[in-house]
């Protein structure tokens, strides 16, 4: 279904593009990853470091979990000859127990990334879009499309170094 889209898109991008290339051969084009922008910039480096000192503790237990997981499924396959069937099955609710611990913490991660993420776009979209009105208004772009939804575009076409070295000058590590 996605990729439908997409392709509907392209198409529609494509054709448009072919109709104002007609219309107007003097029409001005760039491309754009506002996601490089935003994610790769030194203010998005700052907050993902950030993110790491704040939740490192609860990584260091995934690794710790993920390797007693290890250990007791190794002595499981290992020692499963000698055990009892109750041991055997013990052994293996220990594991499920591990498992759900784990994947509790996982999800705890994740949410925390995901709302780290949307408060980051959330905070800095404004910069992004006042410095791609900037870059618009001094280089005449008529049409800026996202490089998401093109296949192929000559690489003078793209003003993400641009707007990224831009954004980095106006927020800095923030």
């Amino acid at each position: 279904m996605r990729t439908l889209i997409r392709f509907s898109t392209f198409l529609l991008t494509a054709s448009l593009l072919a109709s104002l290339a007609q219309a107007q051969s003097d029409i001005s084009i760039a491309v754009i990853d506002q996601e490089r922008v935003l994610f790769g910039s030194d203010a998005a480096q700052a907050a993902s470091s950030e993110l790491r000192q704040q939740f490192g503790g609860q990584e260091e237990q995934v690794r710790q979990l993920e390797q007693q997981i290890t250990e007791m499924r190794e002595r499981g396959e290992s020692e499963q000859a000698l055990m009892s069937d109750d041991e055997v099955e013990e052994l293996q609710q220990e594991i499920q127990f591990l498992l759900q611990q784990r994947q509790q913490l996982v999800q705890q991660l994740q949410n925390a990334q995901q709302e780290r993420r949307r408060s980051f776009v959330e905070e800095y979209e404004g910069q992004l879009t006042q410095i791609l009105e900037e870059i618009i208004e001094e280089e005449g772009i008529d049409l800026l499309i996202s490089t998401d939804e093109v296949l192929y575009a000559r690489p003078d076409l793209d003003i993400t170094e641009e707007a990224l070295n831009r954004f980095n000058d106006l927020v800095g590590g923030n």
